[in-house]
């Protein structure tokens, strides 16, 4: 039987030949990607959400469509915002989020599967994280509002390895003793570790931090997304945090839409209001408190929607 010992080195060659030459059909190339890409810019829309399945092909998603992906596309809390979602996948798998039923189109392009679903007209009439920056942002103070300026740093921070979200420029500054209140539009990993684009309002305590939009386009219904910075949240030991979301008439008096209570563990969650659906604009008020303010990272995203489309 020795002199037949020779045939299991060269049956173990032959195996990793042939599982060489199936790993190598297999790749996925970057020409691959932007042959792909092409096919998509070719038709990509203002209002087009891009995605890819596995999710660990993201980067190469980026690298050939990163000129169409925004920041708040990529932090998205669902699909209201857009009229089509365009998705690119490789191995048979289904990108996750795509919407139900069969796509518009469907077309493989090499080893990718490209397509693309038509939602229709998205029923989002006024998004508040788009806003923000000309909303007018106040602090509770001894029972009155102090207003928070909003002002331009010389440059964005933060970001990056245990330094949080990062601070754009843009900040609404209501304490420089207490810098962490400034409120900013950021990007955040909630509970999950899943990006999201949103307003970052941290409660200062049990006195509110307020931000109020006027002339804010009216709908059926105001959908809400919140959560908290997931450093904050995932040793479930923080305070609960409070928002409370008022109208406000022209005499100052407030009437109550909604109210909800994030507590550690709850992840990035939704809650729905219903409106009026009024001719006239609304002013809208959003407080935040809680009995702690020690590390709670909330942020939240929100928008008035008209018409039956869900989302």
């Amino acid at each position: 039987m020795r002199h037949l010992l020779w045939i299991v080195p060269l049956a173990v060659a032959l195996w990793e030949l042939v599982a060489h030459v199936t790993i190598q059909q297999g790749v996925v190339t970057e020409e691959d990607w932007r042959r792909a890409a092409e096919v998509v810019k070719a038709d990509v829309r203002p209002k087009d959400l891009i995605i890819s399945a596995p999710e660990w092909t993201d980067p190469m998603l980026r690298l050939v469509l990163g000129d169409h992906i925004s920041v708040a596309a990529a932090g998205r809390s669902d699909l209201a915002p857009f009229e089509r979602v365009w998705a690119l996948s490789i191995r048979g798998v289904d990108p996750e989020g795509a919407p139900p039923g069969e796509p518009a189109m469907d077309r493989q392009v090499g080893k990718i599967r490209v397509r693309r679903w038509d939602l229709g007209p998205s029923p989002v009439v006024y998004d508040f994280v788009e806003h923000a920056l000309s909303a007018k942002v106040s602090l509770s103070v001894e029972g009155a509002f102090k207003p928070c300026p909003l002002e331009k740093m010389p440059k964005a921070t933060g970001s990056g390895l245990g330094k949080g979200p990062a601070k754009p420029e843009h900040r609404f500054v209501c304490d420089r003793k207490r810098r962490w209140l400034d409120v900013v539009v950021t990007t955040i990993q909630d509970l999950d570790l899943e990006p999201r684009h949103c307003i970052w309002q941290r409660p200062p305590g049990q006195a509110p931090l307020r931000m109020v939009f006027d002339e804010v386009d009216s709908g059926d219904r105001l959908v809400v997304h919140s959560g908290l910075y997931y450093r904050h949240e995932r040793h479930r030991t923080g305070a609960d945090v409070r928002l409370r979301i008022s109208s406000v008439d022209e005499t100052g008096a407030e009437t109550l839409i909604g109210s909800s209570v994030h507590r550690d563990g709850d992840g990035f969650v939704t809650q729905q209001y219903r409106l009026s659906n009024t001719a006239e604009p609304l002013r809208l008020a959003f407080d935040v408190s809680a009995d702690h303010p020690k590390q709670r990272g909330f942020c939240w995203s929100g928008n008035v929607r008209r018409g039956d489309r869900e989302p």
